[in-house]
């Protein structure tokens, strides 16, 4: 109702990341998984750590920005 009332805030979708997954089950690692908007990683050992990094830009809408040109350099012998 206050949002509705007020008109200035915004949502963005959640993303649940659950850590240390290697000290559960695999059925429970499943249950987490088929969760929506839910992701499981393991810093440990190192298991979906880049896949977050890429949701975490997909979910902020965060876009890459180069103040320079990027060259190609070929070499040719």
């Amino acid at each position: 109702m206050i949002d509705t009332l007020e008109g200035n805030r915004s949502y963005i979708k959640a993303l649940f990341v659950y850590n240390k997954i290697d000290t559960i089950s695999l059925e429970d690692v499943e249950e987490l998984i088929n969760q929506q908007h839910s992701l499981v990683i393991s810093c440990k050992l190192n298991l979906g750590t880049e896949y977050f990094l890429e949701k975490l830009w997909e979910y902020l809408g965060l876009v890459r920005v180069y103040t320079k040109k990027v060259y190609k350099i070929i070499f040719i012998f």
